[in-house]
């Protein structure tokens, strides 16, 4: 639990997590051939309030971007579906949510990419 050390007001973070964990049903192969767990989706919400908590903690005032992967395997439904969950779960909860960005496309506050083609 050392990673407080590097948190500092003057940092921009990327708070990033695989959107497939909050929709997809338990016994469902995600991409990168994990299954979703009956925990997987409340373990998902619990590490995004762990470390928005802890960047308002250590890192008060730093710009926060939170960024949902695999855009291209999520349906316009889901996207929905995780802004709805996310937003009520953990930045309803989360005194550093005045800390994180809006996309200016979209207006919402999580950012949806695709990462499949990364390398």
């Amino acid at each position: 639990m050392l990673h407080h050390l590097f948190l500092e007001p003057e940092g921009v973070y990327l708070v990033v997590f695989n959107g497939q964990e909050l929709v997809m049903p338990p016994g469902e192969s995600m991409a990168g051939n994990r299954t979703v767990t009956a925990n997987t989706k409340a373990d998902c919400l619990e590490h995004l309030s762990l470390w928005l908590n802890s960047i308002y903690t250590f890192a008060p005032g730093a710009p926060v971007f939170v960024v949902c992967t695999c855009r291209d395997l999520l349906t316009d439904e889901n996207r929905r579906e995780i802004q709805d969950v996310v937003g009520d779960s953990v930045f309803g909860k989360s005194p550093c949510f005045d800390q994180i960005l809006k996309c200016d496309e979209t207006k919402d506050y999580i950012f949806f990419v695709n990462n499949a083609d990364a390398q």
